[in-house]
């Protein structure tokens, strides 16, 4: 495998279902990892990067050192509890400090694993991100001080999904406080509860804002009807005219058929235009 040429671009597939349940089944994994790890290491000129999967103790986990001049990495995490902790596997892969575009999948048995933000700290190494989609089966916790802290390591960032549980709704409003005027698109579901207590929203600070904000996707997240005008309301202090809030499907996958979350949305935006042009008079 040393002896190919420099790439550019790469994608690995792994495909082994089953295979490593047995012994020898994990020692044949191990010995192909081994061969990969040689053939990334050799790789010094690499700026993409598809892989699936890495696993925590895979030795693939230290070719990442190698890769400086990577740019793209879509990349799926097997989570195994017995065999490496989650947080080592995104450790290794903030060592590719040149990133611009990270897709993140995290699989594999995440039962009773609760997913916090020190899992994740590790990527704030990665300072050139302007894409960053991370996806995981459990709960993401996080503060408002984590928010905080993202904001500042990602200050590049145009494009940020965080594909989890539900988020409390106030989490929105630090992540507006917190991120750079260049963000654009924000993946968030969100638990509107208690929206209804967020007090004078149209007295928040100047820098609660989403100056650039396009598209706000929430996910799966149900807007009940006593809601809309407040979620309405805030969205028009803290973003901008030309804002669109979509949920359920990503705006770019819509197969045509509509939804009740698509409705919904499209009443928010409705309600918004008008409280937009209320403003422009």
């Amino acid at each position: 495998m040393q002896s190919l040429s420099q790439l550019d671009s790469l994608e690995v597939i792994i495909s082994n279902a089953g295979s490593i349940a047995t012994e020898g089944g994990r020692q044949a994994q191990i010995a192909l990892d081994r061969r990969l790890a040689e053939l990334l290491e050799s790789q010094s000129r690499l700026q993409s990067l598809r892989l699936t999967p890495l696993r925590p103790d895979s030795s693939l986990n230290q070719s990442f050192l190698h890769l400086s001049d990577l740019r793209s990495l879509v990349i799926t995490c097997e989570f195994e509890p017995r065999h490496g902790s989650l947080t080592e596997g995104i450790a290794s892969i903030a060592s590719c400090t040149t990133l611009e575009r990270l897709l993140l999948r995290v699989g594999g048995d995440t039962s009773g694993h609760r997913f916090s933000f020190s899992d994740i700290r590790p990527l704030l190494a990665c300072q050139r991100l302007a894409l960053l989609d991370i996806c995981h089966l459990e709960p993401l916790s996080l503060t408002d001080a984590d928010v905080e802290e993202m904001g500042r390591a990602w200050n590049r960032m145009e494009s940020l999904s965080l594909w989890s549980d539900d988020f409390p709704i106030h989490l929105l409003l630090s992540f507006a406080a917190s991120f750079s005027p260049r963000l654009l698109f924000l993946g968030l579901p969100l638990n509107l509860e208690g929206i209804e207590s967020i007090e004078s929203r149209s007295q928040l600070p100047p820098g609660v804002k989403f100056p650039g904000l396009t598209t706000l996707h929430i996910g799966d997240s149900w807007i009940k009807p006593y809601q809309l005008v407040a979620f309405t309301d805030l969205l028009g202090v803290i973003c901008s005219p030309g804002v669109k809030v979509w949920s359920g499907e990503r705006p770019y996958n819509l197969d045509g058929h509509k939804s009740d979350r698509a409705k919904q949305c499209r009443e928010v935006n409705v309600l918004l235009e008008k409280v937009f042009r209320k403003k422009s008079l």
